[in-house]
């Protein structure tokens, strides 16, 4: 079965009207189905809160979505040794691609220490 780290910006999609959003809310469907697995760090919830604050988007409606989607999505804490690799993974950026946010190292580092099958899914593709 396919899994997927999901980024924020792809659970954003879920209320907010955005490009993607279908593939978004298609992605949601096939977990609900049992076809895929979504895996995410628990920030998730803390950056998703955070954007429908920043979008004036009423927080209840998205507190509710979150605690509805829980049970589709695998949400864990980071580990120090995770931490420590995306805090790696920021400062080796590169000039020309950029620097990562420590929020898109710790989804992305997510991805990596997950690796059998494992594909990173960001909402800015």
């Amino acid at each position: 079965m396919q899994r997927y780290v999901i980024d924020s910006s792809v659970f954003n999609k879920l209320f907010l009207d955005e490009v993607d959003r279908d593939e978004a809310q298609q992605l949601f469907i096939q977990a609900a189905a049992g076809q895929v697995i979504l895996l995410a760090p628990d920030l998730l919830y803390l950056e998703v809160i955070n954007t429908a604050q920043r979008c004036g988007v009423p927080l209840e409606g998205v507190v509710e979505l979150l605690e509805a989607q829980k049970y589709l999505m695998q949400m864990r804490a980071v580990s120090d040794d995770e931490r420590k690799k995306a805090l790696h993974i920021i400062a080796k950026g590169h000039t020309k691609s950029g620097y990562p946010s420590i929020y898109d190292a710790l989804f992305y580092n997510l991805a990596e220490t997950q690796r059998t099958g494992l594909q990173y899914t960001s909402g800015s593709q």
